[in-house]
């Protein structure tokens, strides 16, 4: 008995093991596959941003789709200028992302300063009133710099002018943030010193003001450098340097200029003086808080980006994800920028090949990637081209605009050009 017990168990146990085999069957062939945990295959395609013209850092103005750029000056040794430098204006199409030149506007009595010198060129400041073109120019007596806007005053002509208690001052930031009543905000470099006498110096203090008629400067506190304005807020995130025992490191922090507070997003990072500048934007991921993105490894040719966020129980600011090189021999990893596209956050970068005391050099590709790690599938899409055959040219300074009434993201890099083929701006689909 018991044996005949212990069989009929045995062909009750087999013959659920087989129904509960089809049911899994049944289930696979009926339920919907899971995404495959992979990254998306895309083929790039890029045009000339300006029919062949080479335009340098080239800043986006998405509000009213114009582009504005500068031609540097020819200077001699002592920042003397030969021949004046001159800030552009172009409408872009809405539909290409191409630069319409036949629009474009040229604002001769400017008189920019060389890119090379201020270590940027004009950039687009905007509130819920108006948008502005900000430049860095030589003063009256070409001793020093100043800042200068191009604005569009009544009857929608555009003006030129340099700001109130402007004098030795360069590189400004200035706040996009176009549903905002209050005035545009600037953050800028201090400058001293006289080119004549040599004594010129572009990296001094750095400070804050509003764009008023009559402004209060407000000096940032000692060991901050080079930052951007966080949209949405008063907030600037920073570099900042910090001396200790005769060592130099570095933190990120938000300062917030209302309150005059500072929220450390990481310290101890290895000191560096490399233009290396966080970037701060209000994250979908995690309904619109505020994420923050620095470069990391700066003296390495396999670099990472640290994408961090607050965490809203302990305070603390953790690391949400680290982009590692999506070409592991274009490892270097430079200029990093985020943008949102339709609920989700990207990065856009170039990555070099190897780099000299922290700066990137030689041949380069431009990526696009996903920042939500559980994205599925993940993007991490080459957009850059090649355009040359028989050599890979150096590809740099990635800028994102949305077109198309928002439905798509067009890419743009500055091409350096090879021995047959010169340099030009390129403008990219992005494939999203």
């Amino acid at each position: 008995m018991a044996f005949l017990a212990y069989r009929k168990h045995r062909i009750l146990f087999y013959a659920a093991l087989g129904a509960l085999a089809f049911l899994i069957l049944s289930l696979s062939l009926t339920l919907p596959a899971r995404p495959a945990e992979a990254t998306t295959v895309f083929t790039p395609s890029c045009q000339s941003a300006a029919g062949g013209t080479y335009v340098r850092d080239a800043e986006l103005n998405p509000h009213e789709m114009l582009a504005v750029w500068q031609t540097d000056p020819v200077v001699n040794s002592k920042n003397a200028v030969i021949t004046p430098g001159s800030v552009h204006i172009a409408s872009i199409d809405r539909n290409t992302g191409k630069f319409l030149t036949a629009s474009e506007m040229l604002f001769t009595n400017t008189n920019p300063a060389p890119i090379d010198l201020t270590l940027n060129g004009p950039e687009w400041g905007c509130s819920q009133n108006r948008c502005a073109a900000y430049f860095t120019s030589y003063n009256t007596s070409s001793t020093n710099l100043r800042l200068g806007k191009v604005f569009r005053g009544q009857l929608g002509k555009w003006n030129v002018t340099f700001l109130p208690q402007g004098n030795d001052k360069s590189t400004a930031f200035a706040t996009l943030d176009f549903a905002s009543p209050d005035p545009i905000s600037l953050y800028y470099i201090n400058t001293t010193g006289n080119f004549k006498l040599n004594t010129f110096k572009s990296q001094g203090t750095f400070g804050w003001r509003t764009d008023v008629s009559n402004p209060v400067d407000t000096t940032m506190p000692a060991g901050t450098a080079a930052g951007r304005w966080v949209p949405g807020t008063k907030q600037v995130v920073v570099k900042n340097f910090v001396q200790s025992a005769g060592a130099t490191t570095m933190q990120v922090l938000l300062y917030d200029t209302a309150t005059k507070k500072s929220d450390v997003v990481v310290s101890g990072l290895q000191g560096s003086s490399v233009l290396i500048t966080p970037f701060a934007w209000q994250a979908p991921e995690f309904g619109g808080a505020t994420a923050v993105l620095m470069p990391m490894n700066t003296l390495s040719n396999s670099q990472t980006i640290n994408v961090y966020r607050k965490n809203t129980t302990t305070g603390a600011w953790d690391v949400y994800t680290t982009i590692t090189p999506p070409d592991p021999t274009y490892g270097v990893l430079w200029s990093p920028e985020p943008f949102v596209f339709k609920g989700h956050s990207y990065l856009s970068f170039a990555g070099y090949k190897t780099q000299v005391n922290g700066s990137p050099t030689g041949p380069s590709e431009v990526w696009i990637v996903s920042v939500d790690p559980t994205l599925s599938p993940a993007i991490r899409q080459q957009v850059s081209v090649n355009f040359d055959p028989n050599e890979e040219s150096l590809k740099n300074d990635p800028e994102t605009l949305p077109i198309a009434s928002g439905t798509k993201i067009v890419v743009y890099y500055i091409d350096k050009g090879t021995a047959t083929l010169p340099m030009d701006t390129k403008v990219c689909d992005a494939g999203l």
